[in-house]
């Protein structure tokens, strides 16, 4: 007989407050899981991350991203054109060639008479890609993951 329980009692229902407990648990866990892909760009500003909308999520097909990001994972972004992206983040945007949405990280960015650009590879990718990512096919920033077990 579980502890606690007196012979003759039943065991009762978890309570409402319980449920609540569970569900905050369970978020904190949630939030927990979700890894922020950007600490590893230890040059962007806090700011990068205000007045953005947040939450939007895509699931990743490909292992151009291998191991940081899986095939099957759901990546987290924060959309907005508002800040131009920083070398060491993970950034989505639109493959002109394709016309697909490509999440891939930035290894240099620059700025010419067409505005800023931003080269991108991905980290299981021998070559960087073949074009420019610009504010034109630019999505946002890969804010996060949730691991697709």
């Amino acid at each position: 007989m579980p502890r606690g329980v007196e012979r003759g009692e039943s065991m009762k229902s978890p309570t409402y407050s319980y449920y609540i407990s569970a569900f905050l648990v369970f978020c904190v866990g949630l939030l927990s899981v979700i890894t922020c892909l950007n600490c590893k760009a230890s040059s962007a500003p806090e700011k990068q991350i205000l007045n953005i909308n947040y939450g939007d999520m895509i699931r990743v097909s490909g292992t151009s991203m291998l191991p940081a990001i899986q095939e099957g994972d759901w990546i987290v972004l924060a959309w907005g054109t508002q800040h131009k992206p920083v070398k060491g983040q993970v950034v989505a945007f639109k493959d002109i060639l394709r016309g697909i949405t490509i999440a891939h990280r930035v290894i240099e960015v620059g700025q010419d008479n067409k505005g800023w650009w931003a080269r991108t590879k991905g980290d299981n990718n021998p070559e960087t890609d073949p074009y420019l990512v610009r504010e034109s096919n630019y999505l946002g920033v890969v804010w996060g993951i949730v691991r697709a077990y």
